[in-house]
């Protein structure tokens, strides 16, 4: 702010208003300068600090193994989700799944070639995935998916392209060659026995279990 009003009360009016310093009349130009120079590296700092802080909470939301979303950050999205697609009487898919046999790759390979397989198939589901829906590490080799605006029938789809793409993938570890299957269980909401986010979740656990019983590598929807 630059102001001939000397007076103490002009100036603190001036800097509630949202000025951050001021300079009275007559002016010196050199001081002038000195300062806005001040307060553009402030705002720069300033602005540098709350990239590292979004960047940090970026960091804390993300399984650091696959590169997908956490557990915890998932739980926290699927509820606000939810309640946001029933007061917008919006459509919502939850996907879970999980590598068949997973034991297997620890036990015969080791827990080395076990995390490529679950890092390459976080890769696999960011490229498949649409920018808009969210996909989690849900915990050890079982993952999630919300599938926004995505009724019953299209995230059945989404879910059996993902369970073929991961099929035909081959999984590269040092000079091994590995095939891995996944099973995967779909709910949706709207659906008369779903009526908050743990039961959809719930839901969706349920058919990948019976995936599982029913011979694995399949979708099963609820």
């Amino acid at each position: 702010m630059l102001t001939s009003k000397a007076e103490h009360t002009d100036k603190v009016r001036g800097l509630e208003l949202g000025a951050s310093d001021y300079v009275t009349k007559p002016f010196d130009e050199g001081e002038l300068v000195a300062r806005v120079n001040t307060h553009l590296r402030i705002k720069e700092l300033h602005e540098s600090l709350q990239e590292k802080n979004r960047q940090l909470l970026e960091m804390a939301n993300r399984d650091g193994l696959t590169g997908l979303y956490n557990h915890r950050y998932f739980h926290e999205s699927v509820s606000k989700d939810f309640q946001r697609a029933v007061r917008y009487n919006e459509s919502l898919s939850c996907v879970m799944f999980d590598i068949d046999h997973f034991k297997k790759f620890n036990d015969t390979y080791g827990h080395q070639t076990g995390d490529v397989v679950l890092k390459t198939l976080g890769g696999l589901v960011k490229k498949l995935m649409r920018d808009s829906d969210l996909a989690a590490r849900y915990g050890g080799e079982e993952f999630a998916l919300l599938l926004y605006h995505t009724e019953a029938k299209d995230a059945y789809q989404i879910a059996e392209r993902l369970r073929k793409t991961v099929e035909q993938y081959k999984f590269q570890a040092e000079d091994l060659v590995l095939s891995v299957n996944i099973s995967v269980g779909v709910a949706s909401y709207y659906h008369p026995e779903i009526s908050d986010a743990k039961t959809l979740i719930e839901c969706a656990d349920k058919a990948l279990y019976r995936a599982k019983e029913e011979g694995r590598n399949r979708v099963i929807a609820f």
